[in-house]
C-alpha cells in the first residue's frame, strides 16, 4: 500500500515538474551581456569591465541583435558619471529599435547644473509616432527626481506589451505612453549621451501570450482578498495555500475555467475556455498561515478580453439653456447584452465649466438598465456645447455625448436704431443688437416710449408707455389720440436697455397742413452751447473771488441783501423785455426777500452782523446767488446767454473789488 502511494507521487512530482520546465522553456528568459551578441549603432566603442557594459561619449548606442519583437519584460541596472559635462549625465533604453530612422528610446536625465536645468525621465522618438504619455512619480520640476553615483546602480524595468509601454525607475512606475497607429517589431538597446553610461544584469523575458494587452508590476492576493478582476468578466482566484504550494484558478461569472497549481518562483499560466492563455505571472513570495495565508505576484500579464457591453442609453436634455441655468440631464445605463454586471462604476457627467462624479451600485442583467439623473450649471460661453457622460469601469471606459446650446436672455444692448415715422399717429420698427450673434439671445424686456412737445425753451414730455421687447426688432405704433396735442414739433424717444434713440417729427395732424420748420431742436442747458457757457460762468466767478482774495489783504464780503435786491431786478428787467410773466413773478419774489433781508439788518444788529460778515462762506453764499440767477435768465433766454455770462463776471468782478463798507 504505501508503495502504491510512493509511486503515485512520484508520477505526480515529474508531471508537475514537467509543467514547470515547460513554462519556463516556453518563455526562454535571456541573461546575455556578451559583446558578440550586442551591435554599437555609433562609432562610440564599448567594453565590458566587471561584466559591467560601458561607454563613453557624445551618442553612444548598443542594440541586442539576436531578438526582434513586441512583447517582453526587460530589466537593467544603470548608472552614469559626468565626465563630459560637470554636474550632468544622461543615459536611456532603447524600447524599440529598427534601424536609425525608426526608434524610440527612454532617457534618465541627472542635471544639477543649475535653477533653470532640471533631472527627468521621458522618451524621444524618430519614425512612430506616440500618444498618451503619461509620468508617474517623477518630479522634473526638481534636481532630485534622478541622481547619479557610479558606484550605486539604480533599476531600470521596461514592459512592452504590443503598443502599450510601461517604464519602472527603481521599482516605481515612473512613464506610460503607447505607439499611436503601428506596433512594429523591434530591438532593444542602451544609450549613452555626453557622459559615461554603466549597464549590469541585463535580462529580457519574451512574452509569447497573443494579444496582451494588461500589465500589473506586482499583486498580492490574501485569505480575506482572495481575488482579482482580468478584464470585466474573468476573476482571478488564490483558491488555497497547503505546505507552500498555491492553487489558482481563473473563472468567468463564477464557473471555473483553469487551475493551476505552483510554488514560490515559479511561473504559472492560466488559459481561457478557448484555450488561448489569459494571463500569467511569477510567485514571488508564499506565505500559509491558515486563515492569514498570503501569495505576492509579479509580472502579471493579462489577454485583452470581451468586456461586459454596458452603454449610455439615449442621454435627455433640452435643445437649448440660458447661462448658468440649471440643467436637468437624464440617461440610463444599460447592460447591452452579456452576463450579470455587478459593479460600482465611477460615472462623470461633464459640461464646459460643471461636472458631477457619482459612484452607482449596479446589479443589471442582459438587457436590463438603471436610470440616472443629476443637474448641471450650463457654462457661460454661448454657443454649440456638449453634455458627456463617461462610465470607468476597472478595466474600460465608456463614453457618450450629446449637443446642447447655450442662449443668452436679455445681454447688454450695444446698439437701438429706431425707424420710424408720422403715420396716421407715429409708427415704425425698432431694432436692437447686442455683443453676441443674434441667433443666440433672446429677448424677453421693455422698451420705454416718452413723447416729448417741443416749445419755446425745451420740450415737455406728455406721454409714455412701456412696450415689450421680444426679439431684436419691435414695433411701435402710437395713434393720434394718445399723444397730439396739435401741430408742432414733437421728439419721440426710445429707451432700451441703457440705450436711447430719438428722432424730432413736425406733426401735420390729420388735416396735413403743416408746413416744416426743419429738425433742430430748442437748446437746453445740457444740448447746445449753454453748458459750456454757464461752466464759463461759474469758473469765471470763482477766479474773481480768488483774484480779490490775493489782491487785497482784508476781505470783504458782498452783502447778502443787496445781492438778492440786485439779482432780483436783473430778473424782473429780463422779464420785462421779454414779456414773460413766469421770469417776472421770480424776479419780484427775489427783489422781495432782498429787502426784506434790509428791513430785519437794519432793525436788528444781531441778525445785520450776520448778514454783514466777511468770510469765504458769505463770498461762496453769495457767488451762488448770483450764479444761480444768472442762469435762470440764460435758460429762459438762450439768445442773450452770451451777454448775460459776460456782464454778470464784469460787474461781479467791479463790485468785489469796488465794494468799500462803511
Amino acid at each position: 500500500m504505501i508503495r502504491k502511494y510512493m509511486i503515485l507521487s512520484i508520477l505526480f512530482l515529474c508531471i508537475f515538474v514537467g509543467l514547470t520546465s515547460a513554462q519556463e522553456d516556453i518563455h526562454s528568459d535571456i541573461f546575455n551581456l556578451d559583446l558578440s551578441s550586442w551591435t554599437a549603432i555609433t562609432l562610440d566603442s564599448w567594453q565590458i569591465e566587471n561584466g559591467i557594459a560601458t561607454s563613453t561619449g557624445g551618442n553612444p548606442g548598443l542594440i541586442y541583435n539576436e531578438w526582434d519583437d513586441t512583447q517582453y519584460i526587460s530589466e537593467i541596472d544603470v548608472t552614469a558619471n559626468d565626465t563630459l559635462i560637470n554636474k550632468y549625465s544622461q543615459i536611456g533604453f532603447y524600447v524599440y529599435y529598427e534601424d536609425s530612422d525608426n526608434y524610440v528610446r527612454i532617457f534618465l536625465r541627472d542635471d544639477d547644473r543649475g535653477k533653470d536645468n532640471y533631472d527627468g525621465l521621458d522618451y524621444e522618438s524618430k519614425g512612430p509616432s506616440f500618444a498618451n504619455a503619461r509620468t508617474y512619480n517623477i518630479n522634473t520640476s526638481s534636481n532630485t527626481s534622478v541622481e547619479f553615483d557610479s558606484n550605486v546602480m539604480h533599476h531600470l524595468k521596461v514592459v512592452r506589451l504590443n503598443k502599450n509601454i510601461y517604464v519602472y525607475f527603481d521599482d516605481e512606475l515612473a512613464l506610460t505612453f503607447e505607439f499611436k497607429d503601428e506596433n512594429p517589431a523591434g530591438k532593444v538597446g542602451f544609450y549613452v549621451y555626453s557622459c559615461t553610461g554603466y549597464f549590469d544584469n541585463f535580462y529580457l523575458r519574451p512574452i509569447l501570450m497573443e494579444n496582451a494587452s494588461g500589465y500589473i508590476n506586482e499583486l498580492n492576493l490574501t485569505s480575506t482578498n482572495p481575488t482579482t478582476r482580468i478584464g470585466s468578466i474573468y476573476t482571478l482566484h488564490l483558491d488555497d495555500i497547503t505546505n507552500e504550494n498555491v492553487m489558482f484558478s481563473l473563472s468567468k461569472f463564477g464557473k471555473t475555467l483553469d487551475s493551476n497549481v505552483a510554488s514560490e518562483g515559479d511561473t504559472v499560466s492560466l488559459n481561457f475556455e478557448n484555450g488561448d492563455e489569459a494571463v500569467n505571472f511569477k510567485v514571488t513570495q508564499v506565505f500559509d498561515a491558515e486563515d492569514n495565508s498570503a501569495v505576492w505576484l509579479e509580472d502579471i500579464i493579462s489577454a485583452s478580453t470581451d468586456d461586459l457591453n454596458i452603454g449610455v442609453d439615449e442621454i435627455s436634455i433640452e435643445p437649448s439653456y440660458y447661462q448658468e441655468e440649471d440643467m436637468e440631464i437624464q440617461f440610463s445605463v444599460k447592460n447591452l447584452d452579456g452576463g450579470r454586471y455587478t459593479a460600482k462604476p465611477e460615472i462623470t457627467i461633464s459640461t464646459d465649466g460643471d461636472s458631477k462624479t457619482i459612484y452607482q451600485e449596479l446589479d443589471l442583467l442582459s438587457g436590463d438598465s438603471e436610470e440616472i439623473k443629476v443637474v448641471l450649471k450650463a457654462p457661460q460661453k454661448q454657443g454649440s456645447q456638449k453634455v458627456t457622460v463617461t462610465i470607468r469601469t476597472e478595466y474600460s471606459t465608456i463614453e457618450k455625448s450629446v449637443d446642447y446650446q447655450v442662449r443668452v436672455i436679455n445681454p447688454t444692448v450695444t446698439t437701438l436704431s429706431a425707424d420710424l415715422q408720422e403715420d396716421n399717429g407715429i409708427r415704425g420698427t425698432v431694432s436692437i443688437g447686442s455683443p453676441f450673434s443674434a441667433e443666440l439671445v433672446d429677448w424677453d424686456t421693455t422698451a420705454a416710449i416718452r413723447v416729448y412737445r417741443v416749445v419755446d425753451n425745451g420740450k415737455k414730455e406728455i406721454y409714455s408707455k412701456d412696450v415689450p421687447v421680444t426679439g431684436s426688432t419691435f414695433n411701435i405704433a402710437l395713434g393720434y389720440n394718445e399723444f397730439y396735442r396739435g401741430d408742432g414739433q414733437y421728439v419721440v424717444s426710445v429707451d432700451t436697455g441703457g440705450m436711447q434713440d430719438s428722432d424730432l417729427f413736425e406733426i401735420v395732424g390729420e388735416d396735413f397742413t403743416y408746413a416744416p420748420t426743419g429738425d433742430e431742436m430748442p437748446p437746453t442747458i445740457l444740448t447746445g452751447e449753454l453748458y459750456p457757457k454757464l461752466m464759463m460762468l461759474l469758473i469765471g466767478m470763482f477766479a474773481a473771488v480768488s483774484v480779490r482774495n490775493h489782491m487785497q489783504r482784508m476781505t470783504r464780503s458782498l452783502p447778502l441783501d443787496i445781492l438778492a435786491i440786485a439779482c432780483g431786478l436783473a430778473v424782473l428787467a429780463a422779464a420785462f423785455i421779454r414779456g414773460e410773466s413766469d421770469m417776472a413773478a421770480a424776479g419780484i419774489v427775489l427783489t422781495g426777500t432782498g429787502i426784506g433781508m434790509a428791513v430785519v439788518r437794519r432793525s436788528d444788529s444781531a441778525v445785520g452782523k450776520v448778514f454783514m460778515m466777511d468770510s469765504h462762506l458769505h463770498d461762496f453764499a453769495g457767488m451762488l446767488l448770483v450764479f444761480l440767477s444768472a442762469g435762470y435768465i440764460v435758460m429762459q433766454v438762450p439768445e442773450w446767454s452770451f451777454y448775460i455770462v459776460v456782464g454778470t463776471l464784469v460787474g461781479y468782478y467791479s463790485a468785489l473789488n469796488l465794494y468799500r463798507r462803511r
